[in-house]
């Protein structure tokens, strides 16, 4: 008998602020924001020149799902 062969597969979601493929980060509805965004998002003060960017990439968030309902 073999044995099966197990393969790992990484998804790379594109994230809404940085526009990069990264592989881990937070998933909002259909949205995904990577690690290294949400935490330079947390840290960002809202007197940082940074804050209005952030406010801009988060408006275009969809939390809604494809049936437009949410979850």
């Amino acid at each position: 008998m073999s044995d099966p062969k197990t393969e790992l597969v990484v998804v790379y979601n594109i994230c809404l602020v940085c526009e990069q493929q990264k592989p881990s980060g937070m998933q909002l509805g259909t949205s995904f924001i990577c690690e290294t965004c949400e935490r330079e998002i947390v840290q960002t003060e809202i007197d940082d020149a940074a804050y209005l960017f952030y406010v801009k990439k988060l408006r275009n968030l969809s939390i809604l799902g494809a049936n437009g309902s949410g979850g």
